[in-house]
């Protein structure tokens, strides 16, 4: 009677093969990582560069009128807009008690709000 025995060979080549597939594995998990944390940072930088952007406007309005901003433009009642080459500024004003005026910025990026605040202005 014959017996066959497995040749270490196969055994060899199984764990090879099941180590190039963690690492395979791996290397997708980290491409991932490295993919998601890439657009993170571009988002807090744009974030970031929209809240400037903000910051300037809203101290322009608490000394000047919005009619004396450079660049706006009205598009409906209390409601004004200016567009760069990245961002999209949004100013929607409300008119309050003793001369004051409610004003609410908004910074976006394609159809993404990054920013969104209000500012108070003017007064006796």
């Amino acid at each position: 009677m014959k017996v066959e025995r497995k040749s270490k060979f196969y055994v060899f080549l199984m764990e090879y093969l099941w180590s190039i597939l963690f690492f395979v594995l791996a290397c997708i998990v980290c491409v991932q990582l490295y993919v998601e944390s890439y657009r993170i940072s571009n988002l807090v930088s744009d974030k970031n560069e929209a809240l400037l952007i903000g910051q300037v406007i809203a101290e322009d309005l608490r000394v000047n009128a919005i009619d004396e901003a450079e660049g706006f433009i009205l598009i409906e009642e209390n409601h004004y807009q200016k567009n760069t080459d990245k961002f999209v500024i949004d100013i929607y004003q409300t008119p309050k008690a003793l001369d004051y005026v409610e004003s609410t910025i908004e910074v976006s990026k394609g159809h993404t709000v990054l920013i969104n605040f209000t500012v108070m202005s003017g007064g006796q």
